[in-house]
């Protein structure tokens, strides 16, 4: 088994450049969501929001459970986003961490949904 990951696992100059850009310009979902889990509103755990890793970035990520939580719009429906999902999701597999996904409408109808489902991961 890995150990922990580093801070920013392996994410190049021009990776974390694009995760600062994505802070600026969140989606309502990732906004609202944000809102709900920043300053460890959440059981207490450090949530980050548009996190590099690799290549890639997490729309939030707690390194204290190793879990990403990928808050997903009407694009990630389409066959050829789906198939980037599939690749993206066996590399963050690869590297020992947990993936969870919510659509947006998840998002707005149910917030709380995605911390009953943490809790659920904590047992």
């Amino acid at each position: 088994m890995k150990g922990p990951l580093p801070f920013h696992h392996g994410a190049g100059k021009g990776t974390k450049e694009f995760a600062k850009h994505l802070r600026q310009r969140e989606t309502s979902a990732e906004d609202l969501f944000w809102k709900m889990a920043r300053n460890r509103k959440i059981l207490n755990l450090k949530i980050r929001r548009q996190h590099p890793i690799g290549i890639y970035i997490a729309d939030f990520y707690c390194h204290e459970l190793k879990l990403v939580i990928e808050l997903d719009g009407s694009i990630h429906d389409l066959e050829h986003v789906k198939q980037k999902d599939k690749v993206r999701e066996a590399f963050l597999i690869s590297e020992g961490l947990k993936i969870m996904r919510f659509s947006n409408d998840d998002v707005f109808a149910n917030p709380h949904l995605i911390e009953e489902a943490i809790k659920k991961i904590m047992k």
